[in-house]
């Protein structure tokens, strides 16, 4: 064998030595022990928080909706740019911070609590909004139909290990006006797990949410136990939209879970860096958080 190969051979065990050092034996693998990926070390995450402060103090975000761009100005210290942009002090993200629960639950209409964020078991959803369905009967590739949503809730409901059940497209055998709310009640009529939906407009989350609340007893128990998800962002680069602060403070002062998430194209809504999309994500989510804890402390 030649030398080389030799070189090349202790590498390589060294690295698997490596490795097992690092290994968990079998043992001590339970069944209730929650599997983590740590991907950022701690001081890279506070480098992120950091570099989003600045972006929201130095940069600041759009903010479309009148009132609420007026209430951050006026009654909690932020300021406003020659070009639009709100400016908000790390002293009121901190605020935010301090008031959102670290947790988030999701119940089942029976009550049951099926999701809790803080559990060492991770919980699944669903996926959504698919542009075409692949029907298993057929095969076609095709537009979906409400029944599609309704036999998707159905699968959802028989599965032990999804959690939430989840609109999974964009039903065209309806009006395009009755698509939220026709699609979530589809799937309440065949699952009684929570369910994630995309609501577009504040007017359509809350009347998802209403037909939560009547199934359940009223909004009073759907604010107690929350039976759905509403999903919505930001426009990237930077941008509050009208009906993402209004779907944000519907959901603070209901005490109802929303998601703040944003779909960045690095290059194009944001930096190429990784380091730069991810502190511009968490300054936009940072923004969403201080817009839902102004409406409702601790919701």
């Amino acid at each position: 064998m030649s030398e080389k190969a030799t070189r090349r051979g202790k590498r390589r065990g060294g690295r698997n030595m490596a490795l097992d050092r690092h290994a968990l034996p079998a043992q001590d693998l339970r069944r209730d022990q929650a599997l983590q990926l740590p991907v950022i070390p701690r001081k890279g995450t506070q480098a992120i928080h950091t570099g989003a402060l600045r972006i929201l103090e130095e940069v600041g975000v759009q903010i479309d909706d009148e009132a609420t761009r007026k209430d951050l100005l006026e009654n909690h210290g932020c300021k406003q740019d020659e070009d639009g942009y709100v400016q908000i002090p790390a002293e009121r993200v901190a605020d935010a911070l301090a008031t959102v629960p670290d947790k988030v639950e999701l119940f089942n209409r029976d009550g049951k609590r099926v999701v809790d964020t803080t559990a060492s078991r991770p919980a699944y959803c669903a996926g959504h909004n698919c542009v075409n369905v692949l029907d298993f009967r057929t095969g076609d590739l095709r537009p979906g139909i409400l029944q599609d949503l309704a036999d998707t809730a159905a699968v959802c409901e028989a599965l032990p290990h999804i959690d939430v059940a989840c609109t999974l497209g964009y039903p065209t055998d309806i009006p395009a006006e009755e698509e939220a709310l026709g699609s979530v009640n589809a799937m309440m009529d065949k699952t009684i797990k929570p369910i994630a939906f995309t609501a577009h407009d504040e007017i359509k989350a809350e009347s998802i949410w209403d037909s939560m609340a009547q199934r359940i007893g009223g909004w009073q128990a759907l604010g107690d136990h929350p039976c759905g998800l509403d999903l919505t962002g930001p426009v990237s680069p930077l941008k509050l939209g009208d009906e993402l602060c209004r779907r944000l403070q519907l959901g603070a002062r209901n005490n109802l879970p929303v998601v703040c998430y944003p779909a960045i194209f690095p290059g194009m809504a944001g930096p190429i860096t990784l380091a730069g999309v991810l502190a511009q994500s968490a300054a936009e989510t940072l923004a969403g958080i201080v817009v839902h804890q102004i409406a409702g402390p601790g919701a």
